[in-house]
């Protein structure tokens, strides 16, 4: 790996670090994020900002740092297209057989 490559990969560590932060705590201040994950409050900040730009985290009213739409989207569909479906599928499939109806 090169240089250029472990500064993008160390990045985007540090990035999914404060996400997971953010949405762990649920909501979170700027200075409490940087302390948890043991980053400069400077580099938090750009961080939370890159991740307020595309959705991932959003600001509150009091200014802390909660999760943004793209995430909730993300976690409904990883629920929908993998764990919910096959969580559902016995169940279902035990009410289809004792109502006589189809269930999907």
């Amino acid at each position: 790996m090169n240089g250029e490559e472990t500064v993008s990969t160390r990045t985007v560590e540090r990035a999914l670090a404060l996400l997971a932060v953010v949405c762990e705590e649920g909501k979170v201040s700027l200075s409490e994020a940087a302390r948890i994950t043991g980053l400069a409050v400077s580099t938090a900040l750009r961080l939370l900002r890159t991740l307020e730009a595309a959705g991932f985290a959003a600001k509150a009213d009091d200014g802390n740092y909660v999760p943004g739409s793209r995430v909730i989207q993300l976690g409904a569909l990883a629920l929908t297209d993998q764990y919910l479906v096959r969580l559902a599928a016995e169940p279902m499939a035990r009410l289809a057989a004792s109502t006589g109806e189809s269930a999907y």
